[in-house]
């Protein structure tokens, strides 16, 4: 009576030698194998799933072979040829019957199951029902099974899914493709491969693919001849024109006839050069409209050939609103200078005016008041000795006022600035500042006057004002340093002193207001303006003014 097992074997034997008959090439190697593999399990002694090299030779030495595999079978050494051939394809290979039996597999099928924690009969699987193992659904929406039963009754050439064969320790994906042994028989070969690495890489590239598909931003793929090959829906959105009139063109060809002035020169440096370049174009959208793109161009490496150069990648957004942003704001800030330099003048004139009529009234009233009192005084002589004495006080008090609407005048408008120049106003204001404050005081000037018309002057002159204030009511500081030169049409300004110095913006605080004035008025003037901090303490001011010459000695 014949055993199931010996039915197996029958059965697999058969199928293998009808295969082996139709192929050839390659192919036939490895049939002819399988057939060997089967033939040689009609002796218990041999394993009923995969014959080690060794185990072949002990059981072809007591093994007598059955008449059809001495007609069809190879010599010894194309059969322990073909033997390893089997062995050493890294893929599992498992050959089912009609009911999904495992008739046989090779060495990666059992390596694979042992390093998965297997049982011993699920490493081997011979004689186990496949169909049993798997209940998954594919992609086409049956189940393995179901494909596997589709291609046992002709109606599939080949049944390919992907599924998840996770371990404990390691996500995985693994390929199978099983393919009927054809001629007839109704079995099947099902063939195993790993294919985690493509699986995560096409996982990754879809994700990217999607983030650039959706992106709002234009992304252009170029070839190393400047050919556009890719291009996402962002493209048409920002220029207007569809996809599939671009591919194929030469970008740079397409993007310097779209733009309203030449392209730059760095641009087509970088291109030549294929180095990365950005920046901001003027372009003319298909419907005529202009609108300013931000472009950054990259260079795509090829690693396949060494890292060279195998294209561009170019990035570009719509800033059109951006920039009108930005002109409004620049528009703005310079409204704001001009209305602040008005304010100045306006502010300065003012004070002219109010200093002249202290002077011009206040001044020649007081100082005829005083001659007034000392004729008086020298006319009582003789009088009542209390009379003296009490125009001895007026007198002071009068000529106390005198001081006072002098000082007030020269805070408002220092008439040597107006008579003597720049130069000799500094001088003065800053040798009065030392005597009253008591710090020492350094001026360098290499100048003896400085020819700048009278908005420069008056801004120079204020500003050292304002410094000096600042020293006075914040900076704890013992001495003071002010440079003024005058070259090559530029006029600059260097202040410091050793005191305790600023920390954080220098227009920061309330009490930064005068900082941020002085560089307000240095814009103004089309000037600049550094606050900062040295190593060794204190504060420093760096200011550089461009030098307008006044009429006068123009």
């Amino acid at each position: 009576m014949t055993s199931s097992s010996d039915k197996r074997e029958s059965q697999a034997t058969g199928y293998l030698l009808q295969i082996w008959r139709g192929l050839s090439g390659a192919c036939a190697k490895l049939f002819k194998a399988l057939c060997a593999l089967y033939l040689l399990r009609g002796k218990r002694a041999v394993r009923p799933m995969l014959l080690s090299p060794s185990g072949a030779g002990a059981a072809r030495e007591s093994l007598t072979i059955p008449k059809v595999a001495e007609d069809n079978l190879l010599d010894t050494s194309d059969l322990e040829l073909s033997r390893s051939i089997i062995d050493a394809i890294s893929c599992t290979l498992a050959v089912l019957d009609a009911d999904g039996t495992i008739l046989m597999v090779n060495r990666a099928w059992e390596r694979f199951g042992a390093e998965n924690g297997a049982s011993a009969s699920l490493i081997v699987g011979v004689g186990l029902s496949y169909f049993d193992m798997c209940h998954r659904s594919t992609a086409s929406g049956i189940t393995q099974v179901e494909g596997l039963q589709r291609v046992l009754r002709g109606e599939y050439p080949e049944f390919t899914c992907l599924y998840p064969c996770h371990s404990p320790t390691q996500k995985r994906w693994m390929k199978m493709v099983a393919v009927s042994l054809g001629h007839g028989s109704q079995a099947l070969m099902l063939r195993h491969t790993n294919v985690s690495d493509a699986y995560l890489i096409e996982d990754v590239l879809q994700r990217m693919t999607q983030v650039v598909e959706q992106s709002p931003e234009s992304v252009v793929i170029v070839d190393a001849n400047g050919a556009i090959e890719y291009l996402n829906p962002g493209f048409s959105d920002l220029s207007g024109y569809p996809a599939i009139d671009m591919v194929g063109r030469n970008f740079l060809t397409w993007r310097t006839a779209h733009l309203v002035a030449a392209a730059p020169e760095a641009m087509l440096v970088a291109l030549v050069g294929r180095q990365p370049w950005s920046g901001d174009l003027l372009c003319r959208h298909k419907s005529g409209e202009l609108y300013w793109e931000q472009v950054s161009l990259w260079p795509i490496q090829d690693y396949r050939d060494g890292g060279s150069k195998a294209g561009y990648v170019i990035i570009s957004r719509n800033i059109t609103e951006q920039k009108r942003t930005e002109k409004e704001i620049l528009e703005h800030k310079q409204a704001l200078r001009e209305l602040y330099a008005t304010v100045l003048t306006v502010r300065e004139e003012e004070r002219r005016s109010i200093a002249r009529d202290l002077h011009d009234d206040m001044g020649q009233a007081l100082t005829v008041l005083r001659m007034d009192v000392h004729q008086l005084k020298n006319s009582l002589v003789g009088a009542d000795a209390a009379w003296p004495a009490r125009l001895s006080n007026m007198l002071k008090v009068v000529n106390q006022n005198i001081d006072v609407v002098g000082r007030v005048c020269e805070n408002l408008r220092p008439g040597m600035l107006d008579i003597l120049g720049l130069a000799a106003a500094i001088e003065h204001h800053v040798t009065n500042y030392a005597r009253h404050s008591g710090l020492h005081c350094v001026l360098e000037m290499n100048r003896e006057d400085f020819s700048t018309d009278e908005p420069t002057a008056i801004t120079v002159f204020r500003i050292i004002q304002e410094l000096l204030t600042n020293v006075s009511r914040h900076a704890q500081a013992s001495e003071v340093n002010i440079v003024l030169h005058e070259s090559a049409g530029i006029l600059r300004l260097q202040f410091s002193d050793n005191g305790v110095g600023i920390s954080g913006s220098p227009s920061g605080g309330r009490h930064r207001f005068g900082l941020l004035g002085i560089g307000e008025r240095v814009s103004a003037l089309s000037g600049s303006t550094k606050i900062d901090r040295p190593p060794s303490g204190g504060l420093r001011v760096a200011i550089t003014l461009p030098l307008v010459v006044c009429e006068a000695s123009a």
